[in-house]
C-alpha cells in the first residue's frame, strides 16, 4: 500500500496552519520538509499526523503554560521529533528530502 502524500494546501490544513505559517514551521524545524516529486512537493500524511498527535499530547499534559521556559521546551521537543522523522525518511530513501 502506498503512503498518502499531501500537497501544500492539504498539508497545511492537516497541520491546522495557514500556508504561510506552515512554511514558517518548516523553516524553524517544527514541521517536516516536503518530499520532492517531479515538479511538485508533497508531505507524507503520516508524518504530519505524528506531529499533530505529539502537539495534542503536549497540550493535554499541560506543557503549554505561560512561562518562557515552558514555551521553548515543547518547540525543542517537536524539533527533535521532526529531526527523527527526517532521519527515518532518509534511511528509507536518501533522495526524497527536498531542500
Amino acid at each position: 500500500m502506498s503512503e498518502s502524500l499531501l500537497n501544500v494546501h492539504e498539508a497545511a490544513k492537516a497541520a491546522g496552519r495557514s500556508r504561510s505559517q506552515f512554511y514558517v514551521d518548516i523553516k524553524c524545524g517544527l514541521m517536516v520538509p516536503p518530499i520532492s516529486r517531479g515538479k511538485g512537493a508533497r508531505w507524507p500524511a503520516a508524518e504530519i499526523g505524528i506531529i499533530n498527535l505529539y502537539r495534542a499530547q503536549q497540550i493535554r499534559a499541560g506543557s503549554r503554560c505561560n512561562c518562557e521556559s515552558c514555551k521553548r521546551a515543547p518547540d525543542e521537543e517537536i524539533k527533535a521529533l521532526v529531526a527523527q522523522l527526517i532521519q527515518e525518511r532518509a534511511g528509507s530513501d536518501p533522495l526524497v528530502i527536498a531542500s
